[in-house]
């Protein structure tokens, strides 16, 4: 058994948002969690890891020792691409490793990719449906906001050398796809752009900006459904 959290399923849905998590799904089964919430839903556990890599890990950790062979990432990401706009999904086809955590796990030479089973099921859901998915890389960083200090020349080079390369930037999918691998299990991220590549860049620059997520909520609730969906 985890020590956050005890599941009886062996697939299971990882997001960051308790709201969207407690709207669609309360009413299922609860699962066992002093400190996360989350529901059984159709045989397919969803839970709200809240943000970071490091809640990623233990709640990866937790599930793996409670059996859990399948898991998918639903989170969202900022742009670090013009084409890439504010909604539009995005399979990570590999991490860039710089958020701190998935060290403990493997090292760093070692590729943060999807594991192919369930990369293979989760495109042939989407391009049996005709949905519109993007694949790229993601660069992910210690914090959401590796552009806080807007005034640091360093975190200035870091943002506009990773765009050259990377499609956006989050912060758990490279801990996560490094677990998959060092526990051997499934795992692949999904996620929505909620920040577009002006927005980051005007920041940069030192203009004042709506930071503050613009996702549309009800496509992301319709990512964790297709999760399920593919799960299932």
């Amino acid at each position: 058994m985890g020590l956050h959290i005890s599941v009886n399923v062996k697939k299971v849905v990882i997001t960051y948002d308790d709201e969207v998590v407690e709207r669609l799904f309360n009413g299922h089964e609860k699962i066992k969690s002093k400190r996360y919430k989350g529901y059984v839903v159709d045989d397919v556990a969803v839970i709200s890891s809240h943000i970071g890599p490091t809640n990623m890990a233990i709640v990866v950790d937790d599930l793996v020792k409670d059996g859990v062979k399948e898991i998918i990432h639903v989170g969202t990401f900022g742009s670090l691409r013009e084409e890439i706009r504010v909604n539009d999904y995005l399979i990570p086809a590999g991490a860039i490793r710089m958020e701190g955590v998935s060290e403990a796990y493997l090292p760093v030479n070692f590729p943060s990719v999807p594991t192919p089973g369930l990369l293979a099921k989760v495109e042939e859901f989407f391009n049996k449906r005709d949905l519109s998915v993007k694949k790229g890389i993601i660069w992910s960083a210690s914090v959401y906001r590796p552009i806080t200090d807007r005034f640091s020349w360093n975190k200035l080079y870091d943002i506009y050398f990773w765009s050259k390369f990377a499609h956006g930037v989050e912060m758990e999918t490279a801990t996560f796809y490094t677990q998959a691998w060092f526990h051997k299990i499934e795992g692949v991220s999904l996620l929505m752009c909620n920040r577009d590549w002006k927005t980051i860049k005007a920041y940069l620059e030192g203009n004042e900006v709506e930071w503050y997520s613009k996702k549309d909520t009800k496509k992301f609730e319709d990512l964790i459904k297709y999760s399920i969906e593919i799960l299932r």
